[in-house]
């Protein structure tokens, strides 16, 4: 059906199926075979013919219909209003003196106009009213039986019964799927963000350690340190090495997600957090870890996001403060992780600083709230503007010994 919006807008009608139209033309010829082999007063039996001719005619043409020509579709949409209400009008008149068999295109009306979630429902209901007064007349022209009456009201109103139950599942189905829509483009969302982060890690850790990396060995040319030249680019092509191993490790993650990977033991979560500083030291960084406690086995989530914050938190010193001691704080207590990170602010903006788009920390920060169990993440500068400190905490859950 269609109705007019407040702007003046078209909604588009519901063109019946072929199955649907085709069960119509069934029921119609049903009706009219009933009618015709069963004697009737004539007037009646016109009546009824006409109800279900109309019926039939608003039904056929539905799917002519077309929104993008609002002209056309305004007069099928009248069309199919008016034949409604010549089968509500004349076969409710008809329905007493055809026993009952003019009632159908009634009862096919009603339930067609409160099952249609894309109609107001009081124009149903409002149809089915008129059915009611149509048969009331009909049945006092034909003098028919209180009984026979309130049955024929009665069919009307199971009519509508079953029109809002199938319009209740329309609507739970509409929403369903726009519930599904909004999941899936909750999800693509979500990986899209999670690539965008382990895209910046990439550039960030890799490629901007060889841009330090090869930046030391053309000094080191320059001034025919040949040896300590190729110590740089060998770290260089040792951090590219590592670069596609995260690129596989981002990619194998689109795959099959971090949560669904297996644990990760105590020894190669250790592991890990060596190698990230060995690599920090690489370039040029100094640091000072303090473990307190020891580092257990985790979920393979947490193991992820415990080596890109360390990650990331290393980076960003080196990016702003090269050359500055670091100071990395990892505490380890039953349901959380804590990671601090501190280091002195430099007193002048070096170029790799510059270099960068700024989506390191709202990258960890988006990182955490993903586990959504609670992680945070604060950046501050102390009360001596020298310092500059990273405080994160990871909660486990499910977490290994």
């Amino acid at each position: 059906m269609t109705r007019c919006g407040h702007d003046g807008s078209v909604t588009a009608l519901t063109p019946p199926s072929r199955l649907s139209l085709a069960l119509n033309l069934l029921g119609a010829g049903v009706v009219l075979w009933s009618l015709a082999s069963t004697p009737q007063s004539r007037w009646a039996v016109i009546a009824a013919y006409v109800a279900v001719a109309g019926w039939i005619v608003g039904r056929a043409c539905l799917p002519y219909a077309d929104a993008r020509w609002p002209a056309r579709h305004r007069v099928i949409a009248a069309a199919h209003v008016a034949s409604a209400l010549v089968a509500m009008v004349l076969g409710g008149l008809a329905s007493a003196s055809t026993s009952g068999v003019g009632l159908v295109p009634v009862v096919l009306a009603v339930g067609d106009a409160i099952s249609d979630p894309q109609r107001p429902l009081i124009r149903g209901v409002g149809l089915g009213c008129l059915g009611v007064v149509a048969v009331a007349v009909g049945a006092v022209l034909a003098d028919t039986g209180v009984l026979a009456v309130l049955a024929m009201i009665g069919g009307i109103a199971i009519a509508g019964l079953v029109g809002m139950s199938r319009r209740q599942a329309r609507v739970a189905e509409t929403q369903s799927k726009l519930l599904r829509e909004k999941e899936f483009a909750a999800r693509d969302e979500a990986r899209r963000v999670a690539l965008a982060r382990d895209l910046h890690d990439l550039l960030a850790h890799s490629l901007g350690g060889l841009v330090i990396q090869l930046d030391a060995a053309e000094a080191l040319l320059e001034a025919n340190k040949t040896d300590s030249a190729a110590q740089r680019v060998s770290a260089a092509r040792a951090l590219a090495a590592a670069g596609l191993s995260d690129a596989r490790r981002a990619v194998a993650a689109l795959r099959m997600p971090v949560a669904d990977g297996p644990d990760v033991d105590a020894a190669d979560l250790r592991g890990d957090i060596d190698d990230l500083l060995a690599v920090h030291r690489s370039l040029g960084g100094t640091v000072e870890p303090i473990v307190v406690d020891e580092t257990p086995g985790v979920a393979a989530v947490y193991a992820d996001v415990l080596r890109r914050t360390i990650q990331e938190s290393l980076s960003n010193a080196r990016k702003h403060a090269p050359g500055e001691p670091v100071a990395l704080h990892i505490g380890w207590h039953d349901d959380r992780v804590t990671i601090t990170v501190t280091n002195p602010i430099a007193p002048a903006a070096c170029a790799l600083s510059r270099s960068g788009g700024g989506y390191g920390l709202p990258g960890m920060r988006e990182r955490l709230a993903a586990l959504d169990n609670g992680s945070s993440l604060v950046v501050e500068a102390d009360s001596t503007p020298s310092q500059f400190r990273v405080d994160a905490t990871v909660m486990l859950t499910g977490r290994r010994a």
